[in-house]
């Protein structure tokens, strides 16, 4: 697990995408946490496995309110997974709606969400991006592995979050 401290803007507010490959040691009813980020009490976002529900989530926080992304597969222990992630602006990239936020497995887009606006980012941090780990959950922690993480400070379009992934 990794902590990365930063006094800038590791994920805009504005839109992003996410990808990584990603494998879950075993499949329990824990969550595990491949990415997160918390810019205050009631901003941020998580990539996670939520084996309450047994499947993959994008979530995004915005002023104490949760949306989630979700996938229609089930995950499996010890099988390498493709994931992506993508949130998009105001200006609702890719010809979706304002504020989407998307989930991508093995190259297939899941259930999107739609939040009211983007995440508030205070004026001062430092903010922690966790990888592998949260404070959320209950403490999360990934048993399995993560490669190949990528973030980029726009929303893919379709196309590229399948070559990508």
């Amino acid at each position: 697990q990794f902590a990365f401290t930063s006094t800038s803007v590791l994920i805009p507010a504005s839109n992003f995408t996410i990808s990584c490959e990603a494998i879950l040691a075993t499949v329990t009813g824990a969550y595990q946490t491949l990415l997160y980020l918390e810019y205050d009490a009631t901003n941020g976002m998580s990539l996670h496995y939520n084996g309450g529900a047994g499947r993959w989530e994008f979530n995004l926080e915005v002023g104490g309110v949760v949306y989630s992304a979700t996938p229609t597969t089930t995950p499996s222990a010890a099988t390498w997974y493709q994931l992506g992630a993508r949130f998009t602006g105001a200006e609702g990239e890719n010809d979706d709606a304002p504020y989407t936020l998307s989930i991508f497995v093995d190259r297939v887009q899941g259930t999107d969400d739609v939040a009211s606006g983007p995440f508030v980012i205070p004026a001062s941090g430092p903010w922690d991006l966790k990888i592998g780990r949260s404070d959320i959950f209950g403490g999360s922690f990934l048993g399995g592995q993560i490669r190949k993480l990528h973030i980029a400070q726009y929303a893919m379009t379709d196309l590229e979050m399948t070559r990508t992934i």
